[in-house]
């Protein structure tokens, strides 16, 4: 998508809480540095933090920080808070805000259904510009194995299209216990297909993710990516 750089509102569609990935031989989920998100909330009465930056060229690119929990009480509402700051060369801003993902239908069923949304303020402007609604589909296609649909709704003050529909698919494949391979392609409406794959590393509560993609901002031919997300 078309980014308005001096603040990060154009990728609050694409970041909508992360999921943690279990250090088991069932297949990986989806979250952290990833676009494409998947149908399962956090563990109930546990929380997880991500971090990740993207490098889009020479002082371009992202970095995100966001923290999300499922209440004991609420084992299908994830609910939690991000912050992104985006660079392009001499412009930059902060955007701030809530996510939350309300689980409908586990994967564990056959297939997982949730809808899923946020919400970024900005900063610079001082006013809330940008948000998405999003409804996440995981078909598990074997025990390593899954399939992860989204499609949704994008709103974006920085953008050609302010609003605008969001489509994407992935597939997330467990090798072992430690690592995973995912990949993805993405598109939100009026700009160009985005894709994007790489590794994910589990060590205990951590995971380590190694990407690297095309317009995955909609906007920068190639992303850099280096997440970790720490799940308690």
């Amino acid at each position: 998508m078309k980014q308005n750089w001096i603040s990060p509102q154009g990728l609050a569609w694409r970041a909508l809480g992360g999921l943690l990935f279990s250090a088991n031989l069932t297949a990986a989920q989806a979250g952290g540095a990833l676009v494409v998100d998947d149908a399962d909330v956090e563990t109930p009465g546990h929380c997880h933090v991500e971090t990740w930056a993207s490098h889009y060229g020479t002082k371009q690119g992202l970095g995100h920080l966001g923290m999300a929990c499922t209440p004991s009480s609420l084992p299908s509402l994830e609910l939690g808070m991000q912050g992104e700051y985006t660079r392009d060369r001499s412009d930059h801003g902060l955007g701030i805000g809530p996510t939350f993902k309300w689980n409908l239908l586990p994967s564990e069923s056959g297939v997982g259904v949730a809808l899923s949304g946020n919400a970024q303020w900005n900063t610079r402007r001082d006013r809330m510009d940008a948000g998405a609604l999003l409804i996440p589909v995981t078909i598990p296609l074997g025990d390593k194995l899954n399939l992860n649909l989204n499609v949704g709704w994008s709103h974006d003050d920085g953008a050609d299209r302010r609003d605008a529909y969001t489509e994407g698919v992935q597939l997330a494949y467990t090798l072992n216990e430690t690592l995973s391979l995912i990949g993805e392609t993405f598109r939100r409406q009026g700009d160009p297909r985005g894709y994007q794959g790489g590794l994910r590393l589990t060590h205990g509560d951590m995971d380590v993710d190694f990407l690297y993609g095309h317009y995955v901002d909609g906007d920068h031919t190639q992303a850099y990516t280096l997440g970790l997300t720490w799940h308690y």
